[in-house]
């Protein structure tokens, strides 16, 4: 769970939002970050709503945790197996 708090807070952390559209929270996963493909990202987004991370108001995502508290270690990047460890 703490690497997906990771995740999700690095596009508000970089781009200094409270809230972002969902469109550019995965471009940002996707194409700031170069973390993960389109697809990927739109997945990442959709876990993180189900687990409770992420909430949906007014079309904009916002970060259903103090996005603060979460450190990001210089140069992290998630595995690229991240979806997949999820799962387990």
């Amino acid at each position: 769970m703490e690497e997906l708090k990771r995740v999700i807070s690095a596009p508000f952390k970089k781009n200094l939002a409270a809230s972002l559209p969902e469109k550019d929270f995965e471009f940002s996963l996707a194409f700031d970050l170069k973390w993960f493909s389109p697809k990927t990202a739109s997945e990442v987004r959709a876990r993180a709503l189900e687990a409770g991370l992420l909430c949906l108001k007014d079309g904009a995502l916002l970060p259903c945790f103090d996005i603060e508290s979460v450190r990001l270690p210089h140069a992290f990047k998630p595995p690229e197996n991240f979806l997949e460890l999820k799962e387990k």
